[in-house]
């Protein structure tokens, strides 16, 4: 009997860290074809389209690859979960500024990484933001972060799509809870476990 129940356990373990694999690899193409259709756009609403051609080939390429090749999507080992979205924000015109400390917890700040990258794509892609403020609290449970942006198109309210469903079901998968506020802007607050 206990081992049938120590069996059980162990499968649904699986089953969950293949789900969560699943939903990981799911944001990340989100991500990525969010990343690229906006700097695209950036460059037409710009009118520099021309001139970047050689780099958009090469994101979007990126992004075909990534799509094809599951085993790309986990990115570089070597670089930051910030710093790469600290690159991602540079390649689309939007500025990152993070007020507060960062969590310590690799799973924490992994989670508060996803959070904002999918403000970051929301922001640029329906608000024309080209700045990001992300204020984070600890508090005696883990951290309490908004995520603001400075986008010109006011938001009464919002529907979500597959990125925030996703953000959302990550979350709360994990202990963190998400309230999307609507207003002159899209504010994020998010609660993360310590």
């Amino acid at each position: 009997m206990q081992f049938e129940r120590q069996k059980s356990l162990l499968e649904n373990i699986v089953d969950i860290n293949r789900e969560k694999e699943i939903l990981a690899t799911k944001m990340r193409i989100h991500d990525d074809l969010g990343r690229s259709i906006i700097t695209t756009k950036q460059h037409l609403w710009n009118q520099t389209l021309s001139g970047n051609i050689p780099h958009l080939a090469e994101i979007w390429n990126n992004t075909i690859r990534n799509l094809a090749d599951f085993t790309q999507i986990s990115g570089d080992a070597d670089v930051s979960p910030e710093i790469e979205l600290l690159h991602a924000a540079d390649i689309i015109g939007c500025r990152i500024n993070f007020f507060g400390e960062r969590p310590s917890n690799r799973k924490t700040a992994l989670l508060l990484y996803a959070s904002v990258r999918e403000a970051l794509t929301n922001a640029v892609k329906h608000a024309k933001a080209d700045q990001l403020n992300v204020v984070i609290n600890p508090t005696d449970q883990g951290y309490d972060v908004e995520i603001s942006d400075n986008g010109v198109t006011p938001v009464e309210s919002i529907t979500e799509g597959s990125g925030l469903s996703n953000l959302r079901k990550r979350l709360e998968q994990e202990g963190a809870t998400l309230l999307v506020k609507c207003g002159n802007r899209v504010d994020l607050k998010v609660q993360l476990p310590g």
